[in-house]
This record gives structure tokens, C-alpha cells and sequence, in this order.
């Protein structure tokens, strides 16, 4: 593995910390060679964030662009063959086959990647980091012909095709999309010719594949889907750098951010393509590198203005190395946002009681306390790159927000941070608050802040915005105004939001805005204006098709984009759908994902289409691929889940249930299917858990006898065997007492063990008679509850048999009684089935009363069950051919016969 040059890091360090360790870097070489020239101005131009001096230099100009000029005249007034004869001119820049001057071509490669990084620098300026001035078009640096026929908006319309893969749509416009296909052509274009050209490959700076990587995930930030070529491209850059030398001349510490970086970037490139796990540990990783311990503990402490006695709140202990602090002295006097004495005004500048950040106290004297250490930014960065695995590996629900808020407070309460970094933790908060009623209205306005902060030119220099512009999870500005906007929707803002959302091209929600206001008519006059002007775009077909219901606006879509625009066919897809046209809807969605295989509502929708057309084997792959892309999608992991209870695997249902309900878990259709299920692989308390779920969300209303019925059977059995195991091992017992279900209550609820071993040495059968006696504790709390909310005969019988299971016959006899006179209130007298009940669970009551009283000689029960006993005959005199009618009979008389002997 090569070393970084002194001026590849002085480029790189331009992106991370701002740091300029160099003055120098190639004394060997004369200072009047105009190529080196050329090299130390980029660099210099890159570190002062004049981005696009670099482009349009003279020395730029007449090595690279100057050429293209002369030929030009010769060519069509295309777009596309401007950007080929770059790529051309490029590759013949840097052959060096036919010259022996290594070193000559190196710095010819070296110009090339610093005039590449400044394009994507350019692009990432005017698009993510601010401020937002005007940058040169291309056209007026790449050529100067006079008789230039080709105009900006025709290379930007052609541009943004190229950067639309895969079919993909953008997320919203995005602005010099011509700069980002210049930086791709100049960064990974070369890297990818290197690969199979050795000669070219020895001369490329070792950095290279790091800005590759920084100029694709450009790409994919820009776009509504995931690219699978852009997914492939990435993974197949691995971070080389890890292996890196970055020379003796270089500090401990600027290594350490280096090093840190690359971990951090790299994970957000699997975060961003859903690789969650393999994300966490490039987080980890950078959290190691940087020296940083983070911990959440509680803490007392006040949440409101008024709040007048402390609650506890989750607060993060962050925990730094010696060395991490060295870094933070110089971050402090370098970063020009200062926390919440210049950004954290929003307090005092709404009317909203909520503090920012809560007011934390000691447990002991109840004074003001702070916690953990102040962090320098990369820590900080990696902070919020923790925060975001919490959001990802956590259901989307209340609780979500609440686990994620010490990560953003702890960057919040800093003394220092970068302009971006600040940013970063504000529009989580924004997120969070926008959530809550009470902070819905400060996240609106704060939103409106940023978004003027990311586009405005005072105050935050280039520089400083550009600091760890590549280690946060930080949108384009276009994704943050369409936030905006749809807060804004949901604020009852619709008027406000229009403009934003037309300025963005975002049809669709203009389009769902119109229709609020009963304006459906002005937005296909809108698209049919646009449509005039852009009769080739495929995207206002798919608009004109979503207004008109139209799907010939839809295949018109299709063809203008040369059958490579996939929203088309999943809008085909759709109306297909609705139409209960399955197999032709498959067709679609199937021609949709053969161009992005990485959409996974597509392959939602796919495995809905499969299902409806009983098409059960398509309908499972496309669900399962479903939740490879997207783990979150509680629906899919449910409709797998329900296709394996209908084919009667219920190993794999429990399993696909037990992952749906951790997204879905107020769905009590949900837990309803997770009960019977759990109960099919004998899992009695995950059944215990599920029912009462159901208990919760239904709110009693839903009363699961027939799975109650079930879990008892389970209930029994394993009492059975229980039984079986001590009567083989007649020398162990257990103790009765509080002390067995405390030791229950220490069972791991997922074991799955429908079985028991027929031989087991004595401490496994004390273990498991242990488990059996706290479930059934369990069970007898969930019976208990049930009888509580719905008092009916099938409830009542089952708590009868679970104090038959627990040998308590008095409690068995009374709930056997209610049993009877709940049952009693039925047209017992006319209908057999009710009259066959009601004897049936008279022959179990005078069982337990006979039993008893031999034992206590207490005749007042038989008395009360031989006068039910009689009434039943009497009253069913209609029943008497039946068997249980004489079973009746002779209970009776075995009553009597227990009465005179008892006397």
C-alpha cells in the first residue's frame, strides 16, 4: 500500500477538520515548472474553498480544457459528446507510455484528482453545505467556441439524466448537476480505467479511491431510490485506506481523524444502502480511533419552564482519551459556531415551555450538574453517527425519539462545533420535535432557520461549512426545502408549501397539495405548460398520468425514457393493482425491479400482487427480499408470516412474526396470528405475552378462547409430564413457596422446548418443574384478568382448569359454579348443545363437591348441586334419550348416596 503525498493530505484535511499541517510539498522539483504551478494553486484554491478558481485557471484551461476547443467545431453540439471528448482528453493527458518521466506523469494524475475534487467540492457547496453563490457554467471552462450552439439547460437536462441511475428519480432538483459528472469523469472514470491498465494505475495518487467514493455517494444522495450500480460501484471501493501510510511528517492526532474518517464515511455508505450491523461497526470502529467511551445513564432534572419537581432523564456520558482532548483546545479556537450562546437562541425566540436542553440536577442537593466531558468535532460526528444506529436499529415509535434525544443534547451542549456538525444535530432534533404537539411549531421554525443558515452567505465561511462534510448523514438542500414543505402541509400551510414544491419539481406532492385545496385543474394545467417545454420528460408524464388516471400517460413515460425510468412501471404496477388485475400488476413490477432490484416497496408490492394471484412461492421470495433491503417493514416480515401459517409452518411464521412485531407492535391482528403461532411451536410465554397484548390494544374486546383453550392443553401437558418426570425420580421434590417463581421469573421467555427428555438427572427436572410453575403462575394472572373484562362460561371454565392443573379444588368448585350460572342464563332448556354444556360442567362440579366433602364431611354443597342435578332432569326431560341426560341421572344418584353416607 502507496503513501499519501503531503498534498493529498492538505486536500483531504480541506474536508475534515480544516487543518493545514503543510506549507510545501514537492521541494524537489522547480518552483517554475508550470505544471507544479498549477498543482500548488489548486491545492491552495482548495484549502481557501475558491472552488471554482480551480476549474477556470489558465493553467487548468490550457492543459485539459484548451484541446477540447480545436475539435470541437468538427463535432455535433451535443452534451454528451462534450463530456466523452473530457474523458478522452483526460486519458491521453496521463499516458505516459511513450515518456520515461514518472514523475512527471504523477503530477499530471495529481492535477487531474485535485481538478476532480474541486468540481465534486463545488457541487457538494452549492447543494448540501452552502453557501449557496453562483458557480461558472461548464460550458464557459470546458470550451470556448463562438459558434456554440449547445445552451446550460440543455447539459444540465442531459446531466441529470446521467446522474438519474437505474432508473432512479431524484429527490428533488438538484443545482450544476454538470459538475458532479465532471468530478465523476476526473475521479472515477480514471480509477475505473486504472484497474486494467497497469501503466496508469502506478501514477494515480493513493487517495484517489477515497474521493471516487466521496463523488459516488454524491450520486446516490441526490437520488429518491437506492442505485444498485451505484451499490455495487461502492462496495466495491473498499476503504483501501485503512492500510494507509500517512507519512512521519504528520501528527499523531491528524492521523487519528484520518483514520477515524474513513471508518465513519464508510459506514455511512452501508447505512445508506441499509446495512445496518455492518454500519455499526465502521461506527465503533471511528468511536475506538477517536478515543471515545459514550455510556447513558439517568439523571434528575427538569424538562418545562414551570416544571417544579426533577424526573429522571436519559442523559449520555461521553468519556474521552488525553489525547482527543489535545485536539479539543484547537477545535475551539478554530470553529466559528459556538453552542447554545449563538445557535441555541430558539429558547427565548419561541413561546414554547420545552426546554432545548434539560436542566439537569444533582440527586443530592438538587443543584445545577453537568455531565461528561466537552468533545472535539470528530467526536462529535461520531456522536451523531450513534445517534442515527439508535434511530435504525429501534421500532418507529414514541419511544424511538426519546432513546435517540441524549445523543443530539449531548452535541447540542457543547462548547464548540462546526458549522455542519451543529446543523447535523439540529435537524435531528427537528425530526424528534416535529413529532410532539407541544414542539411541532419550534421544529417548523427552526427548519425555516436552517434551511435559510445552509443558504445564506453571511456569518460561516466556506472553509468552516465544509469541515466533516462527508462524516454526517447531512441531506441536500433540496431534500431539506421538501421537508420543509411537508411540514408545512402538515401545519395547514398548504399555500406556503406550493412554491417550494413546484421550484423542486416534486409533482407528486405537488400534486397531493392541489387536491387539498380543490385545485386539481391548475396542476394539470401546470404539467401540461411544463410538458411544452419538456415534451421528453418522463417524469411529468407520470404526474399527468397521476392527475388524469391516465395509464397511457404512464407508457408515454415509459417510452420517452428509452424504457429505463422505473416509476412508470410501478405506476403501471399500481393501477394494475387497483384494477384486481394481479397477474398483469406482477408483470410490471417485475419490468420495475429488473431495473432497480434494490426498491424495496417494489418488492412489497410484488409480493401483494403474488399473494392476491395465489401465487404463495412468488409472493414469500418477494416479501423476503422485501425485508433483506428494508429489515423496518413490519408489514412484509407479517405477510411472510401469515403465508407460513397457511402452509402450516409454524416454525418459520413464529419466527417471521416475532421480527414483525418489533415495527408493528400495536397491531392487535398481529399478536392475535404471534399467539396461535407460539402456541403451535409450544412457546407458552411468548402465547402469555401475545394474549395480553391483545388484551391491551383491543381493550378487552378481543377475548381468545379458542387460544386460551389451547394454552391450557399446553398448560396440562407439561404438568403431565412434570408428573411423569418426578414419579421416575421419586427423590426429587420441589419446595413450595415464593422462592420456585422467583427463580421462574429468571426464565428466558424465547427458550422454545416443546418437549421433555425421559430421563434427566435431578437438577434439570428441578429446573424444569421450576419453569412450569412460574408459567403457570402466568397463566392463572391472564385467566384471572380475563374473567375480570368478559365474565363469560368459557372463561370461567378455563380458570376451573387451571385451579384443577394448580390441585385447588375450593377455587376450582367456585369458578365451576359461576361456569354454571353464567350458563344457566342460556335457553339451556331448549337448545341441546346448551343443555349438553351446562351438563357437562354439572358433572365436573359435583365431582369436586363429592370430593370434598368426604374429605370434610361439609354437606352444604351437595345439597345446592343435587337441586341443580334435579332441575337439569326436569327441565330436560325433552333430552332424555340422550347419554348425557342418564349421565345426569346417575350423578344424582351418586350425590344422594354420598349425602346418606356422610350422615
Amino acid at each position: 500500500m502507496g503513501e499519501a503525498t503531503s498534498l493529498e493530505i492538505r486536500i483531504l484535511l480541506c474536508s475534515l477538520n480544516g487543518d493545514r499541517p503543510f506549507r510545501f510539498s514537492f521541494s524537489q522539483n522547480d518552483e517554475s515548472d508550470p505544471l507544479q504551478n498549477a498543482i500548488e494553486c489548486a491545492v491552495s484554491n482548495i484549502e481557501k474553498g475558491e472552488f471554482g478558481a480551480v476549474l477556470v485557471s489558465s493553467i487548468v484551461k490550457s492543459v485539459l480544457w484548451q484541446p477540447l476547443s480545436c475539435t470541437w467545431s468538427s463535432l455535433d453540439d451535443s452534451p454528451d459528446q462534450l463530456f466523452s471528448m473530457i474523458r478522452a482528453r483526460v486519458l491521453s493527458f496521463l499516458d505516459w507510455t511513450n515518456d520515461a518521466d514518472k514523475a512527471l506523469a504523477k503530477r499530471r494524475a495529481f492535477l487531474v484528482m485535485a481538478v476532480g475534487i474541486a468540481a465534486l467540492l463545488s457541487f457538494w457547496q452549492i447543494n448540501v453545505t452552502g453557501p449557496c453563490v453562483d458557480f461558472p457554467s461548464c460550458q464557459k471552462f470546458l470550451i470556448n467556441h463562438d459558434n456554440l450552439c449547445v445552451s446550460e439547460a440543455e447539459c444540465n437536462k442531459w446531466a441529470v439524466k446521467q446522474l438519474m441511475l437505474d432508473g432512479c428519480d431524484l429527490a428533488g432538483l438538484c443545482s450544476l448537476p454538470q459538475y458532479l459528472i465532471l468530478a465523476k469523469i476526473l475521479l472515477v472514470d480514471i480509477l475505473d480505467a486504472a484497474q486494467g491498465k497497469s501503466s496508469l494505475k502506478e501514477i494515480l495518487p493513493v487517495t484517489i479511491s477515497w474521493w471516487s467514493r466521496r463523488a459516488l455517494i454524491a450520486n446516490q444522495s441526490i437520488l429518491a431510490e437506492r442505485s444498485p450500480s451505484l451499490c455495487t460501484s461502492l462496495m466495491a471501493l473498499k476503504p483501501e485506506g485503512f492500510g494507509l501510510s500517512w507519512g512521519t511528517d504528520l501528527n499523531a492526532e491528524l492521523v487519528q481523524i484520518i483514520e477515524g474518517a474513513l471508518q465513519l464515511e464508510y459506514g455511512f455508505i452501508e447505512y445508506a444502502f441499509g446495512h445496518v450491523d455492518q454500519a455499526n461497526f465502521r461506527f465503533n470502529a471511528a468511536r475506538e480511533v477517536c478515543g471515545l467511551e459514550i455510556s447513558l445513564t439517568g439523571m434528575l432534572g427538569f424538562r418545562t419552564a414551570h416544571q417544579i419537581d426533577p424526573k429522571a432523564q436519559m442523559v449520555l456520558i461521553a468519556r474521552t482519551s488525553s489525547d482527543a482532548n489535545e485536539l479539543l483546545e484547537k477545535d475551539i479556537e478554530k470553529s466559528s459556531t459556538v453552542s447554545m450562546s449563538k445557535d441555541g437562541k430558539l429558547d427565548a425566540d419561541t413561546e414554547e415551555d420545552i426546554l432545548m436542553l434539560p436542566r439537569l440536577v444533582s440527586a443530592e442537593d438538587r443543584k445545577p450538574k453537568m455531565t461528561g466531558n466537552q468533545l472535539n468535532s470528530f467526536q462529535q460526528a461520531v456522536v451523531l453517527a450513534q445517534c442515527l444506529h439508535v434511530k435504525k436499529s429501534n421500532p418507529d415509535d414514541e419511544m424511538r425519539g426519546w432513546q435517540m434525544a441524549p445523543f443530539i443534547e449531548a452535541v447540542d451542549s457543547q462548547e464548540s462545533s462546526h458549522f455542519l456538525i451543529k446543523r447535523c444535530s439540529q435537524l435531528l432534533r427537528i425530526r424528534w420535535e416535529c413529532t410532539r404537539s407541544r414542539t411541532k411549531q419550534r421544529a417548523l421554525l427552526m427548519l425555516d432557520k436552517l434551511v435559510e443558515d445552509i443558504r445564506g452567505t453571511a456569518v460561516y465561511g466556506v472553509q468552516e461549512r465544509m469541515c466533516f462534510a462527508f462524516c454526517l448523514q447531512f441531506p441536500p438542500l433540496s431534500s431539506l426545502r421538501k421537508e420543509l414543505a411537508e411540514m408545512m402541509v402538515s401545519c395547514g400551510l398548504v399555500g406556503e408549501a406550493l412554491q417550494t414544491f413546484e421550484e423542486l419539481e416534486l409533482w407528486n406532492s405537488l400534486i397531493d397539495c392541489y387536491c387539498l385545496l380543490g385545485k386539481k385543474a391548475v396542476v394539470l394545467d401546470l404539467i401540461k405548460e411544463r410538458l411544452k417545454e419538456q415534451p421528453d420528460d418522463p417524469r411529468l408524464w407520470c404526474a399527468m398520468g397521476d392527475v388524469t388516471f391516465n395509464e397511457d400517460c404512464y407508457e408515454k413515460a415509459w417510452e420517452v425514457s428509452k424504457h429505463r425510468f422505473g416509476r412508470a412501471q410501478r405506476s403501471l404496477g399500481r393501477s394494475a393493482y387497483n384494477k384486481a388485475e394481479y397477474s398483469k400488476s406482477m408483470q410490471h413490477w417485475q419490468a420495475a425491479l429488473t431495473l432497480n432490484p434494490l426498491h424495496s416497496d417494489g418488492w412489497f408490492a410484488l409480493g401483494s400482487a403474488a399473494l392476491k394471484a395465489r401465487d404463495l412461492d412468488k409472493a414469500v421470495d418477494a416479501f423476503t427480499r422485501a425485508v433483506q433491503l428494508d429489515p423496518e417493514n413490519g408489514e412484509a416480515w407479517n405477510n411472510i408470516a401469515a403465508i407460513h401459517m397457511t402452509r402450516k409452518k409454524s416454525k418459520e411464521a413464529f419466527v417471521a412474526f416475532k421480527e414483525a412485531l418489533k415495527f408493528k407492535r400495536t397491531s392487535w391482528q398481529m399478536w392475535e396470528n404471534y399467539a396461535q403461532v407460539s402456541l403451535d411451536v409450544h412457546n407458552i410465554a411468548q402465547a402469555i405475552e401475545a394474549v395480553n397484548m391483545v388484551l391491551d390494544l383491543s381493550q378487552g374486546k378481543r377475548i381468545m378462547v379458542d387460544t386460551l383453550d389451547k394454552l391450557m392443553d399446553e398448560v396440562e401437558a407439561l404438568n403431565k409430564a412434570n408428573s411423569n418426570e418426578q414419579s421416575i425420580n421419586p427423590s426429587v421434590r420441589l419446595e413450595n413457596g415464593s422462592t420456585d417463581l422467583e427463580k421462574g421469573a429468571m426464565v428466558n421467555e424465547s427458550s422454545n422446548q416443546p418437549s421433555l427428555p425421559t430421563t434427566k438427572d435431578a437438577a434439570t427436572i428441578v429446573n424444569q418443574a421450576t419453569e412450569n410453575e412460574w408459567l403457570l403462575a402466568r397463566v392463572g394472572k391472564l385467566l384471572s384478568r380475563v374473567v375480570q373484562i368478559s365474565p363469560t362460561s368459557a372463561a370461567w371454565g378455563l380458570l376451573a382448569r387451571w385451579h384443577k392443573v394448580k390441585g385447588d379444588s375450593m377455587m376450582r368448585g367456585e369458578a365451576l359454579l359461576k361456569q354454571v350460572r353464567s350458563l344457566q342464563g342460556s335457553d339451556w332448556q331448549h337448545n341441546k348443545e346448551h343443555f349438553k354444556e351446562l351438563s357437562q360442567v354439572a358433572l365436573q362440579l359435583s365431582d369436586v363437591y363429592m370430593e370434598t366433602s368426604s374429605k370434610t364431611g361439609y354437606k352444604k354443597d351437595l345439597y345446592s348441586v343435587q337441586m341443580l342435578l334435579r332441575n337439569l332432569i326436569k327441565q330436560g326431560e325433552q333430552f332424555s334419550d340422550e347419554e348425557y341426560h342418564a349421565a345426569v341421572v346417575k350423578c344424582l344418584s351418586d350425590v344422594e348416596q354420598t349425602i346418606r353416607y356422610l350422615k
